[in-house]
């Protein structure tokens, strides 16, 4: 989706092995107004988290080889000064 995003709209990083749910998440939240950062896997996702600081991640904590869970522990630890749920 090339669809742009609207100025100032919260970055959400959608990191799923699932092709099929990465794009309906991002179909979603984009026709919520959301930007919307798509990862395939953990090491894409890193990098991604990186460069575009997103303001909230969806991960998916059952991607093969545990890398979800391990993402979202990484992922806690970088950003401990912004509350999350």
């Amino acid at each position: 989706m090339s669809q742009a995003s609207p100025a100032g709209a919260i970055k959400v990083l959608v990191i799923d092995d699932s092709n099929t749910i990465r794009r309906s998440a991002e179909l979603f939240l984009r026709q919520a107004g959301y930007e919307v950062i798509l990862a395939e896997d953990g090491f894409d996702a890193l990098s991604k988290i990186s460069d575009h600081q997103p303001q909230v991640i969806f991960v998916d904590i059952m991607m093969r080889g545990s890398m979800g869970i391990r993402l979202a522990r990484s992922s806690s630890r970088t950003r401990s000064s912004n509350p999350r749920p």
